[in-house]
């Protein structure tokens, strides 16, 4: 799955920096970029909930930790090198380096510790034995037919939901909000790379947390904080303020996502969780492409962001 995801990468990288009309942009960048990446993000998780027996906060916080350096690093690299090299041979590059890296590391990658003949992390000398033999489809099957009718399945896909809209509202309007109120542009687009470097720390630290304490209560701290904190922008015109707010939004945002995993092994065990927690990553992926454009037709509409800020308050 993951090598049909760096083939599509590859291939919307090339074909972004060929583009020479609008819907070019959304056919490559955002229908193919947007496909490989959820081949990449969905199977990952799966992946570490069968690596890590028990300690899967940790697991998690070093995936998470990775979601966040990559944006927090990437973002402004990118548009360093979009004014070297241009927009063309930008994406080209990056293409080749990432496919090299990517390729090397899906080879060293393997789906079950079984695969490299050792134990889960965490695993106990009593813990059951894992069964070397490729897993039965049919029993998988059976079994996300069942879990698809229980209210965690569509509640905690609802959650994911509502708490990207809550996010995406920020992340894509938050450049225009602060150059509104008179930042640079350059200054407007630094306080997503601080919100992104200050999200690592809780991206790494929420789901040991929610693994250690009560999930829900920890789950719901960081969504308040991602919520509660946007009140700020109704009034934030300062710099420094603007830059309060992207530390304390970052801390909510970065700890909102990696705490579904550790739900999902306290609903259900070991068992094969990839149909549930794509269903939730299904909710997530619309919230974001929801919250990304209800801000705009607002804008169009009222002239003003507060009705959007309204929104990302409410669903987070």
């Amino acid at each position: 799955t993951m090598t049909l995801g760096s083939c599509l990468f590859i291939i919307g990288m090339i074909l972004t920096g060929l583009i020479t009309e609008l819907w070019h942009f959304y056919l490559a960048f955002g229908l193919l970029l947007g496909i490989s990446q959820a081949l990449f993000l969905v199977p990952m998780i799966p992946a570490a909930m069968v690596w890590f027996r028990r300690h899967l906060g940790l697991g998690m916080g070093l995936i998470m930790t990775g979601w966040g350096i990559g944006p927090a690093i990437v973002t402004p690299l990118m548009g360093f090198l979009i004014l070297r090299l241009g927009w063309q041979w930008t994406f080209w590059s990056t293409a080749v380096v990432s496919a090299t890296i990517m390729s090397i590391m899906i080879c060293l990658f393997k789906d079950r510790p079984i695969d490299r003949g050792v134990l889960p992390y965490g695993a106990y000398p009593d813990d059951p034995v894992e069964d070397p033999q490729p897993i039965n489809r049919e029993q998988v099957t059976l079994f996300a037919k069942h879990i698809s009718s229980t209210f965690a399945y569509w509640n905690m896909s609802s959650i994911h939901f509502l708490g990207c809209v809550g996010h995406a509202v920020i992340l894509v309007y938050l450049i225009p909000i602060a150059v509104q109120e008179g930042l640079s542009l350059l200054m407007a687009a630094s306080l997503l790379t601080i919100a992104s470097s200050v999200s690592v720390a809780s991206r790494f630290g929420a789901p040991i947390l929610a693994d250690h304490y009560d999930t829900k209560k920890v789950m719901a701290f960081f969504y308040f904080i991602q919520g509660i904190t946007v009140v700020m922008l109704f009034w934030t015109g300062d710099p420094w303020l603007f830059i309060l707010f992207a530390v304390i939004f970052g801390i909510g945002y970065g700890g909102e996502s990696g705490i579904f995993p550790i739900l999902n092994r306290k609903y259900y065990g070991q068992a094969p969780v990839g149909s549930a927690y794509g269903f939730q990553l299904l909710g997530a992926g619309v919230g974001m492409a929801l919250g990304g454009w209800i801000g705009g037709i607002i804008f169009d509409i009222t002239h003003s962001y507060d009705l959007a800020l309204v929104v990302s308050i409410a669903t987070s």
